[in-house]
């Protein structure tokens, strides 16, 4: 095989785990909103999937870094502007989600999407896409105006779409439809729910069952039903707030969890906080983004989500940033998420993704 030809092989796995959530039905899926009340706003995320191991990691400022791509393909570049601290299944660099310093909260979930077609723009994986909202952007209409800076790779291996709120309380959704960009932000998103259905069709639904013009499909767990639970008791809190509003945000989120409910998160925007909990590790967790200092010289850091018996504020059991355990974790996740063997999976795509961090460089401003 030609090094092109090998490498776009290698490339066109990453991510790879999305085409089997695709297929297999709700336990593989997720959840996000945004609920809001006394002057506060969180964003709520269950992340329901195969995996439960990953891990924090603190992500800092003034770092350069280079889109992986594949070759022929224009890589986005850029300097991290904020710090943020993520949640990483599959490698550091490519996060599941996360908050910046500034209160920007980006998520992703599994759903129908059609990236657009090549074009002129510099390129990126959709992790990596997350990665890059966080570390360039405080505000959603400031990710909103990148779609004209940079693309998501064309490719069906990872139908994600996207779901970001900011500290102003402003919050949008992002899809991509027959190749083309479409989002809902503030007004034209009346419902602060994003499940794996695009966001026009779980509205459809939502307004089509409170009106009895359609009958409940079945399932508590379908894409469409959590969409409607969760709309449902966002309004209801949103009219008379009668509890802690991270308190009620876990509530919402043990409403709409499935089996295979493995992070339950509450990013507390308003306070820069984020509250979690595992599947195994089931006592609640905070992380507080004021105590990390993203524009020093100390190193990255990490917080491995399945060791220890920690509650409560976990700031100090971060630890310094492990190329060994990153490579673990890449390597495990990759190969467990797959369930079909290492061959999805060459040893050369896995080594690429865990070496990536070290692509990337610290500058001084």
């Amino acid at each position: 095989m030609q090094k092109q030809g090998k490498t776009r092989v290698v490339l066109m796995c990453f991510l790879a785990f999305f085409v089997l959530a695709a297929g297999v039905g709700d336990l593989y899926s997720c959840t996000t909103f945004c609920l809001k009340g006394g002057g506060r706003i969180v964003v709520g995320k269950n992340y329901d999937w195969m995996i439960e191991s990953g891990m924090l990691v603190t992500n800092m400022r003034n770092m350069a870094k280079t889109a992986l791509v594949e070759e022929g393909e224009r890589p986005a570049r850029w300097v991290s502007k904020y710090g943020s601290i993520t949640f990483n299944q599959y490698g550091r660099e490519f996060p599941n989600g996360g908050m910046n310093e500034a209160g920007l909260v980006v998520e992703v979930m599994v759903s129908k999407v059609e990236y657009p077609a090549p074009d002129e723009r510099p390129t990126m994986e959709s992790l990596s896409w997350v990665q890059y909202q966080l570390d360039n952007h405080r505000t959603v209409q400031e990710v909103i105006a990148s779609n004209k800076q940079i693309s998501i790779r064309n490719k069906s291996v990872a139908p994600i779409h996207f779901m970001v709120c900011d500290k102003e309380g402003n919050t949008a959704t992002i899809d991509f439809i027959g190749g083309e960009f479409v989002c809902h932000v503030n007004d034209n998103m009346p419902l602060k729910v994003l499940t794996n259905n695009p966001y026009n069709e779980s509205v459809d639904y939502f307004c089509s069952v409170q009106t009895g013009k359609t009958k409940p499909v079945p399932g508590a767990g379908n894409s469409l039903n959590r969409f409607k639970t969760a709309s449902a008791m966002i309004i209801d809190y949103s009219a008379r707030p009668t509890k802690p509003i991270v308190d009620y945000g876990f509530e919402v989120s043990d409403a709409v969890g499935v089996g295979g409910t493995q992070w339950k998160i509450i990013y507390d925007v308003t306070n820069l906080e984020i509250n979690f909990k595992t599947r195994t590790k089931d006592k609640i967790k905070k992380v507080r983004l004021s105590q990390f200092d993203f524009g020093g010289s100390g190193p990255v850091k990490i917080f491995k989500l399945l060791e220890g018996d920690y509650s409560g504020k976990i700031d100090q059991y971060f630890m310094p940033y492990d190329s060994n355990y990153n490579k673990k974790l890449v390597f495990e996740n990759c190969r467990n998420t797959t369930r079909y063997g290492v061959d999805m999976f060459p040893e050369e795509y896995l080594e690429k993704i865990a070496g990536y961090p070290e692509t990337t460089r610290r500058i001084r401003r």
